[in-house]
């Protein structure tokens, strides 16, 4: 994604009520009710495009819930990989240097 990508997926997130952005180093969080969505920025470097994810986890190993809004949050999830997804064209090939 570019920085014009993220900008206006970052100003879609903002029409949605009760969703806000927490910033951090690694990945930001989407945060709605008592729970949130990792989001991680692709990020361009020297030439490098290092590709960026959407993941939730509102369950714990055990599958018990980790906040009681886990129905509302896994929905916004689901809309919001859709609206990426409708977006975003898949053309690029990755590989792992590791």
């Amino acid at each position: 994604m570019s920085q014009d990508d993220h900008a206006a997926f970052d100003g879609h997130l903002l029409t949605i009520d009760g969703v806000s952005i927490k910033q951090g180093k690694s990945f930001d969080e989407i945060l709605f009710g008592d729970g949130f969505i990792q989001y991680e920025r692709s990020i361009l470097e020297e030439g490098v495009l290092t590709s960026g994810r959407i993941a939730i986890a509102s369950t714990d190993r055990e599958g018990v819930y980790n906040f009681s809004s886990h129905k509302a949050v896994e929905e916004l999830y689901k809309n919001l990989r859709n609206w990426l997804k409708k977006r975003s064209i898949n053309t690029l090939v990755c590989y792992n240097e590791k």
